[in-house]
């Protein structure tokens, strides 16, 4: 024993990349060969070695990661791949469930910045048991939060509703160009 700690000693080099002490040589440690990448072999011996610092180091890395992992930044209801926002144009309101992790993302970016923009989807008719003030709501599948979009389909909710039959066979979308997502339903 009193050998290998003194050959340990006499050997070991700090990693420019990393700054952990290494030994310069490849060696076993604990029966198992290590990777041949310096840095990788670097962070690993570390890790190996059986001492309190590197067992602290361990746990920390564990208690961070793990408790981390057991949050969601959704929220406790919120999924990312599904969300239900409403969201205020000019004075009234409409509600819109949106589908796929990347919609729901942009959304929720959206949400959280505050700014207003475009909410774009295209129109169907029937409230969807989601957006009840109107008899129209938008494709789920096809919601999105754009930066630009083109002036046929920017207006009101009521605009929609007073032309529902022109809004969904001639303009087939609604775009709001100064939309605010003003919460998060589910």
């Amino acid at each position: 024993m009193y050998g290998r700690v003194h050959l340990l000693r006499q050997a070991r080099r700090q990693s420019p990349v990393t700054g952990l002490l290494s030994t310069v040589e490849p060696d076993r440690i604990r029966g198992t060969t290590l990777n041949p990448d310096p840095d990788r072999r670097n962070m690993l011996r570390f890790f190996a070695r059986p001492s309190a610092l590197s067992s602290l180091c361990r746990l920390s890395i564990l208690a961070i990661f793990g408790f981390a992992g057991c949050s969601s930044p959704w929220g406790p209801d919120h999924s990312p791949d599904r969300g239900v926002f409403e969201v205020e144009v000019s004075g009234e309101t409409f509600t819109v469930e949106v589908i796929g992790a990347v919609r729901v993302s942009q959304i929720v970016d959206r949400l959280n910045s505050g700014i207003r923009g475009v909410v774009n989807g295209q129109l169907v008719r029937g409230d969807a048991g989601l957006n009840i003030a109107w008899s129209w709501h938008m494709e789920p599948e096809t919601v999105e939060a754009v930066d630009l979009s083109i002036e046929l389909c920017d207006g009101r909710p009521s605009m929609v509703e007073a032309d529902l039959d022109y809004w969904i066979e001639t303009v087939g979308r609604f775009c709001p160009w100064g939309a605010k997502v003003v919460r998060r339903i589910s």
